[in-house]
């Protein structure tokens, strides 16, 4: 789960946990912001007079952390994201208002078949590989033509060994491919309305600098 930052753990102690709120003696849940997009599922908090924390990742995926903590948590940071269903769950019982954010990378598809692979969470409270737990399944589901949604260092006569990776590493996905917008759509809109039991409230499109990188194949101009 640590792409991009390391896990940020919280390591404060009960009594400092049992703080004031941020921003200091405005409690929560914050005034929604004036102009709101439609459809969310939790309003977004003004910050016209205040400076917000979203905090990028939260310790208690993989370590306990104290009741005094996860107060903590939801009265000092409107959000985050990489969580699964069971902390967000519990943080909205204690601030409903509570942001969380869907992760996906912006280009890119974690696969099993990769070099030293990279897990993300691809279900309500599951740890696994996307291409082996959601890809490869809706590609079936779906029939659709997998090796078209890749970016390749060739633009036609292509097969899975011309492929473009990225160091992370993930497989550089062809984002104007209809079989992978078609994925990522009916995959997003899932994920959003089931990873947390009350919706989620956005995304976070990871890594979407990759394209300024040395492409592991030293091709990249001819990408396609």
């Amino acid at each position: 789960m640590g792409r991009g930052a390391a896990i940020a753990c919280v390591l404060l102690a009960a009594g400092l946990a049992h703080g004031d709120w941020h921003p200091k003696g405005v409690p929560y849940p914050l005034t929604p912001a004036a102009i709101q997009p439609s459809g969310l599922a939790q309003p977004l908090p003004s910050t016209r007079r205040y400076v917000l924390v979203w905090k990028d990742q939260l310790a208690d995926a993989v370590q306990s952390i104290s009741a005094a903590q996860k107060q903590f948590i939801v009265t000092h940071y409107v959000g985050t994201q990489k969580v699964f269903q069971n902390q967000i769950d519990e943080y909205r019982t204690m601030n409903p208002n509570f942001m969380v954010l869907v992760y996906h990378l912006a280009y890119g598809l974690n696969g099993a078949d990769q070099t030293n692979p990279v897990g993300n969470i691809t279900g309500p409270n599951t740890f696994g590989q996307e291409d082996t737990d959601a890809f490869t399944p809706y590609v079936t589901a779906h029939s659709l033509t997998r090796e078209n949604a890749y970016q390749h260092t060739k633009a036609s006569g292509f097969t899975s060994a011309d492929r473009v990776s990225y160091p992370d590493p993930f497989w550089l996905m062809d984002v104007t491919s209809p079989e992978w917008t078609q994925y990522m759509s009916d995959t997003m809109t899932t994920w959003a309305k089931t990873f947390a039991t009350t919706e989620s409230t956005g995304f976070f499109f990871d890594a979407m600098a990759c394209g300024c990188h040395r492409h592991r194949t030293g091709e990249s101009a001819n990408v396609r």
